[in-house]
């Protein structure tokens, strides 16, 4: 994503003209790494967003939901007590670096105003948000860095803020006698002018090594420009070499090295632009965005993937404008940031699922063990049968003796092991025991074996609709579930709802697709599955995976007759879609009338018994 110098510039600028003189009225938390601000000016409240997260760390507006954590860290609570109800005096970017300044004005405790400035530094790993007071001492920071995280460069409360280090060896890309050097100084610059000879006499542009070796030694001695926009300043370099060859009606001399490049530097020959020209023009036109027209990018799927100040030729997928680029930034980000909490939801939902689904297994197979040592129960009794009918046979100094077995037919030769220092009575007293206690403790096996295998499908099945989930609200109502179920921590979950029905409230996330005139619903989770059995009417169809753990559907069926084949065969590669055989070909499909589905009492979410049904083998849809 290119969210380099050039776009924290153009961001900051669109911010500046909307929140200077606004008053701070409200400091939330979103998350561990976001601080949101809501300003108000210009007669609106306005939502302004500054996040330190490693991974996409910017600033920007924001339309999005006003979360907030409900312990915050430290630094909102600094936040709150400091510049709550202070105006926003000024904002503005250091050049050619991702770092953004707001100036604030905000009355202390005896009521008198005091000076702060607000550091929000866009750096990646190292990104951090800092508080200034009046002095440029730090008064909190997201992050500490003391001395043992870095020699150069230590941020605590108390000592004075130090710009972060420039990188050794960059240069400004508004620096043109630099971009001079630094593209002269390119080893490989004589091979790519041969190449480029080539494409440019056949009028054609092609991507080969030679020119991502260009990007590369650009990126590397430049600074303040993402990877994108350093490859859109070299494509737009080759597009007014082209340009200008089509427009002279002849061939470009391209310089054939370094030498010559030098020598044409100050060419007199409009008709040929060398390449160090091109790329100077190339980066002075993306510098001064122009035209200025903000955008989003969208892929097949339908996911924005980047956002751009203006529409780069090597831009993927297509391109949805936007009034202003943090719009786009509000719309990329927003929707980053939802992946990521449902990400971080479905984790720890997964967690907590599969710690329990191990532990359960594990007992299962503790208590199938104990099964198989007590199933030979009846051998017990019968050899403290054998051994009281014999006892006259057996002297007091043996140790084993041999009778026939007449429990089996024809009766067969047995020999028993006497147990040591025991006498014959008490061996077979001992056998006895054995057998009582084995017995009883399959009876009481019985029961827990059922009870844990229940528990281990139930366990299975919460898995199985953990990937089918496909909103945070749907991973909300699986935690519920969860912790309905005696698993993981208690936790509220808020979640904002209109006042509904029961049967509304009960089917509100259950998912819906229409076809052919009739209305599919599918749960994607257990409770939504025993909502669509309990609320569905008799005459529904019903559907299932036969066999397989998936989820719950049902045909809304207001005819009360079955629908035909075709429509039955959607639903089932529906259904088959959200079922752990989703992977599988010629999957079973059971269905019937709602009215022969049933829950048995005391079962767990989502297990349900059925009859009078009929089955159909289809591949999932994909």
């Amino acid at each position: 994503m290119p969210f380099d110098a050039l776009h924290m510039r153009l961001c900051v600028s669109e911010i500046k003209e909307i929140l200077v003189g606004g008053r701070i009225d409200k400091i939330t938390a979103p998350n561990h790494h976001t601080v949101r601000f809501a300003v108000y000016a210009g007669g609106k409240t306005h939502g302004l967003l500054l996040t330190a997260n490693p991974q996409y760390a910017h600033l920007r507006l924001t339309t999005g939901a006003r979360e907030q954590l409900e312990s915050p860290s430290v630094f909102v609570n600094h936040l709150r007590k400091h510049l709550l109800n202070g105006r926003i005096d000024d904002i503005f970017s250091i050049k050619n670096e991702r770092i953004a300044h707001l100036t604030l004005t905000a009355k202390n405790d005896l009521g008198l105003e005091k000076n702060w400035t607000l550091v929000v530094e866009c750096m990646g790993k190292h990104s951090n948000i800092i508080l200034l007071n009046s002095d440029h001492k730090v008064s909190e920071s997201f992050k500490h860095i003391p001395l043992d995280m870095s020699s150069k460069r230590q941020v605590l409360p108390g000592l004075s803020y130090k710009v972060p280090p420039v990188q050794e060896g960059k240069i400004s890309p508004y620096d043109t006698d630099g971009l001079i050097e630094v593209i002269t100084r390119f080893d490989k610059l004589d091979t790519l002018c041969h190449v480029l000879h080539d494409a440019i006499q056949t009028n054609s542009l092609q991507t080969v090594n030679c020119i991502d070796n260009l990007n590369r030694h650009l990126l590397k001695h430049i600074s303040g420009l993402a990877p994108a926009t350093i490859a859109e300043v070299t494509h737009k370099a080759f597009t007014i070499m082209l340009a200008d060859n089509a427009s002279s009606n002849r061939n470009v001399l391209l310089p054939k090295d370094s030498t010559e490049l030098l020598a044409l530097q100050h060419s007199t020959d409009t008709g040929s632009i060398p390449l160090k020209n091109a790329l100077i023009q190339a980066f002075a036109a993306l510098l001064t965005p122009n035209p200025f027209a903000p955008c989003v990018a969208k892929n097949a799927e339908g996911t924005l993937t980047d956002f751009y100040f203006t529409p780069y030729a090597l831009m993927q997928g297509d391109c949805l404008p936007t009034p202003t680029l943090n719009e786009a930034m509000d719309s990329y980000y927003s929707g980053l940031e939802s992946d990521a909490k449902l990400q971080a939801k479905y984790r720890r939902i997964h967690q907590i699922t599969h710690t329990a689904l191990v532990r359960t297994q594990k007992r299962l197979t503790l208590l199938l063990e104990r099964q198989a040592a007590a199933e030979n129960y009846e051998f017990d009794r019968i050899r403290g049968e054998l051994i009281t009918s014999n006892l006259y046979r057996i002297g007091k100094l043996d140790k084993s003796f041999t009778c026939d077995n007449y429990y089996v037919d024809p009766p067969q030769p047995i020999t028993l092991t006497l147990e040591d220092g025991l006498s014959p009575t008490k061996t077979a007293e001992k056998y006895f025991k054995s057998y009582r206690k084995k017995k009883k403790t399959l009876e009481v096996l019985m029961g827990q074996l059922e009870e844990t295998g229940n528990e281990v499908e139930y366990l299975e099945s919460v898995l199985a609709s953990l990937k089918t989930a496909e909103t945070p609200t749907d991973m909300d109502e699986i935690f519920e579930e969860l912790q309905s179920g005696g698993y993981g921590k208690a936790q509220k979950v808020k979640r904002k709802t209109k006042k509904l029905s029961v049967k509304e409230t009960a089917l509100s996330g259950v998912k819906r697709l229409e076809y052919d005139g009739y209305t599919f619903l599918i749960g994607k989770n257990n409770i939504q599955n025993d909502a669509l059995v309990k609320h569905s009417a008799p005459n529904d169809v019903w559907l299932h995976p036969k066999e397989f753990r998936g989820a719950h559907m049902v045909i809304l069926n207001p005819k009360k007759v079955l629908p035909n084949e075709k429509i039955l065969r959607k639903a089932a590669t529906i259904n088959a879609k959200y079922s752990k055989a989703n992977a599988s070909d010629n999957v079973p499909i059971d269905y019937t009338f709602i009215k022969f589905v049933s829950k048995p009492k005391a079962a767990a979410p989502g297990k349900v018994v059925y009859i009078n049904q009929k089955t159909l083998y289809v591949n999932p849809e994909r």
